[in-house]
């Protein structure tokens, strides 16, 4: 014989908007950690590539070679700041 429960029916089936917007701050907080650890595979794969020197593609950059015609200062700086934060470098190893 085989007995079945019946359970009253749910009367708060409207959802929570709090809950819901816990969980999709959560949900933004481990996607983002998940990208980061993703990327950081690659970042130390190019380090080990490059030997925590510069690639020579952004030395000839830094020497004024390859630059394209109508880059501004700021794009460039940028793009040199950042390499140079990955790779450790301080402002006098520039």
């Amino acid at each position: 014989m085989l007995l079945r429960i019946r359970y009253p029916p749910d009367t708060d089936t409207e959802p929570h908007p709090h809950l819901a917007l816990l969980y999709a701050k959560a949900r933004q907080k481990v996607d983002a950690a998940a990208k980061r650890k993703k990327n950081l595979v690659v970042d130390s794969a190019l380090l080990k590539k490059f030997d925590g020197g510069y690639p020579p593609s952004l030395l000839r950059v830094m020497s004024g070679e390859c630059v394209a015609e109508g880059l501004g200062f700021h794009q460039l700086a940028m793009q040199i700041a950042i390499t140079s934060n990955v790779l450790g470098k301080s402002e006098e190893a520039m």
